[in-house]
Formats: structure tokens, C-alpha cells, sequence
């Protein structure tokens, strides 16, 4: 067993943060570093929520999808893009894959070599 895990030794300088640190958990830079995930969150979620809207009715929000429309359906096409490329990856086993890695490198180096 370890001496200092037997409290027998100081073990404050093994630390990576000092004992006696105070949590800036709940300061204004805290607050700023989370609101632009958050903010970022939720506008995705707006964006990829199911159709029609409930506030599909307003003028506004209707102004608004004619701008924000053409983004959205790239999104959705570009993300059902790499949902079947990630489908046509599970097939694959890891060795599969390290195979086909293995017979590219060398192809290229044979390659390189002439």
C-alpha cells in the first residue's frame, strides 16, 4: 500500500489543482464560456425539429424559414450523408478495417517506390 495514500505524508503537491482553490463554477467567465453551447444547442434543435413548427403560423417565423429553409435541408442532407457512411462502417469489423488501411499504405508506398 501507498505510504502517502495512508495520509502518513503531505500529498498537496502531487495535486493537480491546490487544495485550498476556489471554484469559479459560477462566475461571469463560467457563464460565458456555457451560453454559447447552449445557445448553439437550442438553434440546432429548432433547426432539426420536426415539421410543421407550432409557431409555423406567424408571419415572422414563416419570413424566417424562407431564409433559414435552405439551410436546414442541407443540414438534413449532409447529416443523412454521414448516417450512412457511419452504417457502411458497422459493417466493417476493426480488423476489416485495419486491413484495408494496411493494403492502402502499402499500395502507396509501392507507388512512392516507382
Amino acid at each position: 500500500m501507498n505510504i502517502a495514500a495512508l495520509g502518513l505524508l503531505p500529498w498537496d503537491s502531487y495535486l493537480p489543482v491546490p487544495y485550498d482553490a476556489r471554484s469559479k463554477l459560477f462566475g461571469i467567465d463560467a457563464l460565458s464560456k456555457l451560453l454559447l453551447p447552449v445557445l448553439g444547442g437550442a438553434a440546432l434543435a429548432i433547426l432539426l425539429s420536426p415539421w410543421p413548427h407550432p409557431l409555423g403560423s406567424s408571419a415572422a417565423w414563416k419570413a424566417l424559414m424562407r431564409v433559414v429553409g435552405p439551410l436546414r435541408r442541407g443540414c438534413l442532407r449532409f447529416g443523412s450523408l454521414i448516417e450512412r457512411g457511419d452504417e457502411v462502417l458497422r459493417q466493417w469489423s476493426a480488423a476489416g478495417i485495419s486491413l484495408l488501411l494496411v493494403s492502402l499504405l502499402l499500395a502507396a508506398s509501392m507507388l512512392a517506390a516507382n
